[in-house]
């Protein structure tokens, strides 16, 4: 499914970007909109893949050496156009300075993404706060603040369980497939970790990736 798909994508971009001639304004709106729906598909694609390999205890961890302020500020990049678009405030703030782990670098990655994707859906203004800090020994902690609505007591319970979306508090639809939360808690288990919460009505949300990992100190 994915290879004619990425074919799309790619034929897609060629035409956009004028390789086979120039556009319409007309034609360049119908291609962006076939653009912007194909990669919308290839995301749902990959998270009943993730689903799929997690489910099955399938998923193949790639342990290795890095960086993770330099991970998470990636996060923050990757972002950083969608909060302001919606005049959110996203900010990182860390307490460990540069410290290296042992650990899969990309699901980590894809954890905190997911977590902060959902916060920054559900939080109409204020904050969306990233924060890591080392717990006792060797755990990791990343925690992702909102200045949501919070999410009640009868949600949470059902929060993590597969095609679960909850309705934004400005009535608005949302789009996704309603799995992002089930993969990053079933990929933060695969890694020994998991995803804690802590909500209440009017009072935000706190969605915390807690993991075992190996810390190697500072390096250059």
């Amino acid at each position: 499914m994915r290879s004619p798909l990425n074919s799309i994508i790619g034929f897609t971009s060629v035409l956009l970007d004028g390789m086979e001639g120039d556009l319409t304004p007309a034609q360049q709106e119908h291609l962006r909109i076939v653009s912007d729906a194909s990669h919308h598909l290839l995301a749902i694609i990959n998270d009943l893949l993730d689903m799929s390999r997690i489910e099955a205890g399938a998923v193949v961890l790639e342990i290795r050496k890095f960086a993770v302020n330099s991970a998470l500020q990636r996060v923050m990049e990757r972002f950083r156009f969608e909060a302001k678009e919606k005049d959110l405030d996203l900010r990182l703030e860390t307490s460990v300075g540069e410290v290296w782990i042992m650990g899969d670098e990309r699901r980590i990655e894809q954890i905190v993404s997911n977590l902060v994707a959902n916060a920054i859906k559900y939080t109409v203004a204020g904050t969306v706060t990233v924060s890591c800090s080392r717990e006792v020994d060797a755990v990791l902690r990343v925690d992702v603040r909102d200045t949501g609505p919070g999410i009640p007591l009868e949600d949470q319970k059902r929060l993590f369980t597969r095609f679960t979306q909850l309705k934004p508090t400005d009535g608005s639809l949302t789009d996704g497939s309603g799995l992002g939360l089930a993969i990053a808690s079933g990929l933060a288990t695969a890694m020994g970790g998991e995803i804690a919460l802590q909500s209440a009505l009017g009072a935000g949300s706190v969605f915390s990736l807690i993991l075992p990992v190996q810390i190697r100190g500072d390096e250059q």
